[in-house]
């Protein structure tokens, strides 16, 4: 026996379920056959008019019907979105508040800090004052304390000025006496001197002598020597005391012979004649 092969879309299309079979396993894993109508079941209107209440009601009633569904479903996809919405607003809205919170402690912390901040600005600036004003009351005490010891030193300086010229005053000559030989002999060779004496006693005693140089020379120490036969004069100046200055006069002579009487020479007392 031939077996002819065939495609399935070589086939006829049905036209009606009645008479048709399907091919299937069982339970048992069997090959069966099963007519058309098993499995077709029922339509959907069918279905609607076996729900209680429906029986009798017409295919416009079930789109009616469908429609109204549709709506409600609809409508309860739009209140579900809605709610939907309102809970997301409604969280949006409370991690709004949150995050507001939130803000609000961290700028209640910010102006903790700031005033913390501020607080310890004001102390540093307060510390930074009463520095400079220490510092000021220290350079002012310094200022007085220099000027103080200023005057001091001067009143010191005053004082030892008065005690000085007090001492000097006190040592200034008030007299001065003067020991000479008025006349000498011309080539006399004992040395000569002017002795000056101040009173009171002064310890420097400085005299200075000042000569003509005609008849004697005059030295500063009050020393001086025959140059020839006349007159010299002398300044005698105490140092410490000028007005008290002297000018005195020298007078150099040839030699004479000294008598005791008009007709009797006078002698030393070692038998030499006694010249002038």
């Amino acid at each position: 026996m031939t077996i002819s092969k065939i495609k399935v879309s070589a086939l006829p299309a049905a036209s009606s379920y009645v008479g048709l079979s399907v091919l299937g396993i069982d339970s048992l894993n069997n090959s069966v056959k099963a007519p058309m109508s098993v499995l077709q079941g029922n339509s959907a209107y069918q279905s609607w008019l076996a729900q209680p209440g429906n029986a009798g009601k017409t295919e416009a009633q079930f789109v009616e019907w469908i429609r109204s569904a549709a709506a409600a479903d609809a409508a309860a996809a739009a209140a579900s979105k809605d709610a939907a919405a309102i809970s997301e607003a409604n969280a949006l809205a409370s991690k709004n508040a949150a995050a507001t919170s939130e803000a609000n402690a961290l700028a209640s912390k910010n102006a903790a800090s700031t005033s913390e901040t501020n607080s310890a600005t004001n102390a540093t600036t307060a510390t930074t004052q009463a520095g400079i004003a220490t510092t000021k009351a220290a350079d002012a005490l310094a200022s007085q304390t220099a000027a103080l010891a200023s005057k001091n030193a001067a009143a010191t300086s005053e004082t030892n000025a008065a005690a000085s010229a007090a001492t000097v005053n006190s040592m200034l000559p008030t007299a001065m006496n003067l020991v000479y030989n008025e006349r000498i002999t011309n080539r006399n060779t004992v040395a000569q001197k002017i002795t000056a004496t101040l009173t009171p006693v002064n310890p420097r005693g400085n005299v200075l002598f000042l000569g003509d140089n005609l008849a004697v020379t005059v030295f500063p120490d009050g020393g001086f020597v025959v140059n020839r036969v006349g007159q010299s004069k002398v300044h005698c100046i105490p140092t410490d005391n000028t007005s008290l200055y002297r000018t005195i006069t020298i007078d150099v002579v040839e030699p004479v012979l000294r008598t005791v009487a008009a007709t009797s020479l006078r002698f030393l007392a070692n038998g030499n004649l006694r010249l002038t």
